[in-house]
């Protein structure tokens, strides 16, 4: 499993915009995309984030050549942000039954 974050600082008359455009391309998402969550920093508000799952890094590659991983860097971007990526592939996982 690899995990994508991408960051940004969004002002506060963008937040909504932000949500709204999440939950739109949340329909149609990249097919190597498990899940993908859209957070907000309790202690810089305009922080957000959008952490991705993605079955693997060769995945998630694929999906940049195709252009699919770029959908949530517009997100930030017609929110008037420019957003960092960062990848992580997983190391170990613990799962609550």
């Amino acid at each position: 499993m690899y995990i994508t974050i991408l960051s940004g600082h969004v002002t506060h008359e963008n937040w909504a915009p932000l949500k709204k455009s999440f939950g739109q391309v949340g329909k149609h998402p990249p097919r190597h995309l498990l899940e993908s969550v859209l957070m907000q920093s309790e202690d810089d508000p305009t922080l957000w984030q959008i952490i991705s799952f993605w079955s693997s890094k060769e995945d998630y590659k694929e999906a940049e050549q195709n252009q699919e991983s770029n959908l949530c860097v517009k997100m930030f971007c017609d929110a008037g942000s420019i957003p960092s990526r960062r990848g992580f592939p997983i190391i170990e996982r613990y799962s609550r039954v």
